[in-house]
């Protein structure tokens, strides 16, 4: 079965506007002081996320109606941890993935051939029936060096041929 694997910043959230480094250290800082749960600044509504970011519709709609429609398993392989955290975020990746895989909290860099290795693996699925979505080359081709099939993302519109081109070659070698 064809898995799809996206990068989640700058490809499926992309930033509006960035954040100071130092507004970000001095926030964590504040949240651990106080003893909060969570240091994520968006979970504690320490920062307005939709001040700081947006979803790119079309795609988490293209990818709604493939999950909907064909079936598609959807997964998340970032290096993300505010954004991805954030309420909003959690509310809408839940609707269109089946996993989200944590680079940091897994100890596998992206940049690692052996990390697309280990999503295979998690995934029960071979490395060609991968398709790995990112906007950093080198994370790119580290996949592309596991065997998994890959597209750097610049457009949705290539990605959205990319994909439907992954999944024609991929039901014409299993019908």
């Amino acid at each position: 079965m064809p898995h799809l694997i996206f990068d989640f910043n700058r490809v499926l959230l992309y930033p509006k506007r960035s954040i100071p480094v130092d507004m970000i250290m001095s926030m964590t800082a504040h949240l651990a002081k106080n003893n909060a749960a969570s240091d994520n600044l968006f979970t504690n509504r320490v920062l307005d996320f939709d001040h700081y970011f947006e979803f790119n519709q079309p795609l988490v709609e293209y990818l709604s109606t493939l999950v909907t429609e064909k079936k598609v398993p959807v997964h998340i392989y970032t290096n993300s941890t505010h954004s991805i955290h954030a309420p909003k975020s959690m509310e809408i990746v839940s609707t269109i993935t089946q996993s989200i895989f944590l680079a940091k909290d897994l100890n596998k860099p992206k940049d690692l051939p052996a990390s697309y290795l280990f999503l295979a693996e998690e995934l029960q699925a071979k490395p060609e029936e991968l398709l790995f979505i990112d906007d950093t080359l080198g994370n790119v081709e580290a996949a592309s060096q596991a065997g998994l099939h890959t597209h750097h993302f610049t457009a949705n519109e290539a990605l959205f041929t990319a994909i439907e081109s992954f999944l024609d070659v991929y039901t014409s070698a299993n019908s």
